[in-house]
């Protein structure tokens, strides 16, 4: 599935409310520059495989339980209604490409609260700003890498 209804502008204004935080790796091969109050923690992995790709997770990270069902002669389940399963996660509406570029984006449900964003053809350095509704994140990739990322809202 091909998220095609991003809209890519660069150098748009963050809003003033948006924190300054600096998350350098020892190598400053990737740095989170700002985000809104809203996202709780942007977390980079660095894949050990040659090649390069950009992977993002995004939304609330839940742990789902086993079981919620009350079990009775060894009988268990899970129990989820049809309206929680058909949720998706929250989606970027807009990102802003302040260096590099990407060449194709597909997004994806991982779970009811957390989708996945897999951008490919990247050039470097990468300077993204990810904006969701209020929400936003900005970061910089240095070098090219197999790059997953996880971007978590607060509960």
């Amino acid at each position: 599935m091909v998220f095609a209804s991003l809209v890519c502008s660069a150098g748009a204004a963050l809003p003033a409310s948006a924190q300054q935080q600096e998350k350098r790796s020892d190598s400053t091969d990737y740095t989170l520059i700002r985000k809104s109050p809203g996202i709780k923690e942007v977390d980079f992995k660095r894949g050990k495989k040659k090649g390069s790709g950009l992977v993002i997770t995004f939304g609330e990270s839940v742990t789902d339980l086993k079981s919620n069902n009350i079990t009775a002669g060894n009988v268990t389940g899970n129990t989820k209604s049809a309206e929680r399963l058909n949720e998706k996660g929250p989606e970027f509406d807009r990102i802003d490409i302040i260096e590099g570029k990407y060449g194709d984006i597909a997004v994806e449900k991982k779970t009811s609260t957390q989708n996945i964003y897999t951008l490919t053809n990247l050039t470097f350095p990468l300077r993204l700003v990810l904006h969701s509704g209020t929400d936003f994140v900005e970061f910089r990739l240095a070098e090219a890498a197999k790059w997953t990322l996880d971007v978590n809202y607060k509960k």
